[in-house]
């Protein structure tokens, strides 16, 4: 945990305050740990988001379905110690039946109560965040973001895979967390990559972030230490042009 609140505390101070949350994560663990990060910093120099877990086997969405979104707002907040949050999402588009009160609620999630302040989905297709958004307008809400998984290999980045971390010489450990490509064949992206780091000195990861923010995508990019919040920061004040 040190060498995390060191490195959360150093991304604030370069203007890189956001934590991405969920209350699936750990079911609620990676809300708690947040609780202790903004502790002695401004409120107004941080952001936070959350998720809504919609899956239909949590009791609340079972008991609760039109109350629920805001129930387990309310306990994600005390699980981070906050008053309020900068925006809640909508985690995943799994079973389409318990996504039917969120536009309903949203309203009151933003305007009326002072605990979040705005809304958005994870991981909806194109199709799906349209709907959500236009039911959202029925009730003068904006849909302010869709996060989904976007980069050069689906996941790789957080893989560690386009980070420079692993090569065909050097494949990352066989494990849940790794999909099924071979090292080899992400060799000629590898070796691209390598190609602009080295021209522009920058850090291989820097340049898989710089991939997104020049396709004008926000990226949420993980970060465990102070080293990687200044990879992370390479990615900025340059764009990709090809």
């Amino acid at each position: 945990m040190p060498a995390l609140e060191a490195g959360w505390k150093h991304a604030v101070s370069e203007g890189a305050g956001w934590i991405d949350n969920a209350q699936a994560y750990g079911s609620g663990r990676s809300e708690e740990i947040t609780k202790g990060l903004p502790q002695g910093l401004p409120r107004d120099s941080y952001q936070i988001q959350t998720k809504w877990y919609v899956v239909p086997d949590n009791l609340t969405n079972v008991f609760h379905p039109n109350q629920a979104p805001a129930i387990m707002l309310r306990d994600s907040l005390k699980r981070m110690g906050l008053d309020y949050i900068d925006c809640y999402l909508v985690h995943g588009n799994i079973f389409p039946s318990s996504i039917k009160p969120w536009p309903r609620v949203s309203p009151t999630l933003w305007r009326r109560e002072d605990f979040n302040k705005t809304v958005g989905v994870a991981n909806f297709n194109e199709a799906d965040m349209i709907k959500m958004a236009d039911a959202l307008a029925e009730y003068g809400v904006p849909l302010a973001t869709n996060q989904c998984e976007y980069n050069l290999l689906r996941r790789s980045l957080a893989q560690g895979r386009l980070t420079g971390k692993y090569d065909k010489n050097n494949p990352p450990p066989k494990n849940h967390r790794f999909s099924s490509y071979l090292m080899e064949e992400l060799e000629p992206q590898l070796n691209v990559l390598r190609e602009i780091a080295d021209r522009r000195g920058k850090p291989v990861a820097a340049v898989a972030l710089n991939y997104n923010i020049s396709k004008g995508i926000l990226p949420v990019a993980s970060i465990r230490s102070r080293e990687m919040v200044d990879t992370n920061l390479a990615a900025l004040g340059w764009r990709l042009n090809h």
